[in-house]
């Protein structure tokens, strides 16, 4: 199931995961491409980084690599690019290497994570006490949901409701008993989601990283299986992007 969770919120994004036949051979000595990378060279500790290159250059058959072992990173694809993204870096250096084996080619992006910290803000006059927390619920979704909104540009958060309303629209379809295998649940989600975002899935491209490596891990420890499974962890999602859309409800 863990590819189908990728697949589905990959395409959260308008993209989906990039694959290398496993019939596709390295070449020895792949020629150095004239910097066809696009991505930051610098970036502050705890935020990510996303490395792409343009398709007409990637070729069909490719594969992406990132150094040191460790790194949270994802790769995916849609029309325009195939692309990484490096979530939450930590102070170092990392390297992010990519081979075009159709292209013969290879291309290397060096991204440093600047360690110093920046200056403390000026003292802020205190606030009223803010909306109670969500619901930690059986996944603890909905406030990671809502924490992971500040990743979206926010002119693009308006469509939080747009979207919380595709993952309810599953959860009547899971209900009705109109959707009935997991696999069918994340197809339809994908669809569902495409719509909802439109041309705007490129802004909640890092959003839909972090929901993707939380829906991995619960597959990963088995709690992510059943329809049941599925509906109570769409519900958790949907209440996050609720509460993003309407804060002064929460």
């Amino acid at each position: 199931m863990r590819v189908l969770c990728a697949a589905l919120l990959l395409a959260l994004l308008g993209s989906a995961p990039s694959a290398v036949p496993a019939s596709a051979e390295t070449p020895a000595k792949p020629r150095e491409m004239g910097s066809p990378l696009v991505g930051p060279e610098k970036v502050t500790s705890g935020k990510s980084a996303i490395v792409r290159i343009d398709r007409a250059l990637a070729g069909n058959e490719y594969d992406w690599q990132v150094q040191p072992s460790g790194v949270n990173w994802i790769s995916g694809e849609n029309r325009q690019e195939t692309f990484v993204i490096l979530l939450d870096l930590d102070p170092g250096r990392y390297f992010v290497s990519f081979s075009s084996f159709d292209k013969k080619s290879h291309a290397t992006q060096v991204v440093e994570v600047d360690p110093s910290s920046p200056p403390d803000p000026a003292p802020v006059p205190p606030v009223p006490p803010g909306p109670a927390p969500l619901p930690d619920g059986k996944y603890r979704l909905a406030a990671q949901t809502l924490d992971w909104i500040s990743t979206v540009p926010e002119k693009q958060r308006l469509l939080a409701k747009p979207l919380a309303n595709s993952f309810r629209g599953i959860i009547s379809a899971i209900a009705a008993g109109t959707i009935t295998k997991p696999s069918d649940v994340l197809l339809h989600t994908r669809s569902s989601n495409n719509a909802a975002l439109g041309d705007a899935a490129d802004s909640w491209r890092l959003f839909g990283a972090k929901l993707q490596q939380a829906l991995e891990r619960l597959d990963q420890d088995g709690t992510l299986r059943t329809m049941e499974d599925y509906r109570t962890a769409w519900e958790e999602i949907a209440l996050g992007l609720e509460s993003a859309a309407t804060p002064t409800t929460r």
